[in-house]
């Protein structure tokens, strides 16, 4: 059985397992501690990403080199410019689209915006006249009889 405690005896005072304050100095020394612990963590992972980034790309630069050597036929170089257009296309619309995104902020005039439209309205209607003249051309060249 547990003693009663005397009217007389203190209450022993309650003392919290963590003080997060910035005064107490073993908070923010072991604050410091996680912090240089994280801090160097994220450096090791961002080196490790970026070593691994540098090894597909070099993978990528590979394949695409070894595709240029392979693809040296009329046909296959054909369809790699109409690749490369579109490609282009595609970057010229991304460009057009931040543009207008930039105007709706008020920060790129009305005549930017005009004019990179209108360009990308040119690309894609040469791009696509360009693409059904070349599979029209390449269906008739299937039906030629030999």
């Amino acid at each position: 059985m547990i003693p009663a405690l005397s009217p007389g005896t203190a209450p022993l005072p309650i003392i919290p397992l963590l003080n997060p304050t910035k005064e107490d100095p073993s908070f923010s020394g072991v604050y410091a501690a996680v912090l240089q612990d994280s801090t160097e963590k994220i450096q090791r992972k961002k080196v490790e990403f970026d070593q691994k980034s540098a090894q597909v790309n070099a993978i990528k630069q590979d394949k695409i080199e070894q595709e240029q050597v392979v693809d040296s036929t009329p046909f296959a170089m054909l369809f790699a410019g109409i690749v490369r257009s579109l490609e282009d296309v595609s970057k010229m619309e991304h460009k057009t689209n931040d543009l207008i995104q930039r105007y709706v902020d008020r920060k790129a005039s009305v005549e930017e915006v005009t004019m990179a439209t209108a360009q990308l309205n040119v690309s894609m209607t040469l791009l696509s006249t360009v693409m059904s003249s070349f599979s029209q051309s390449f269906k008739e060249i299937q039906n030629m009889q030999v």
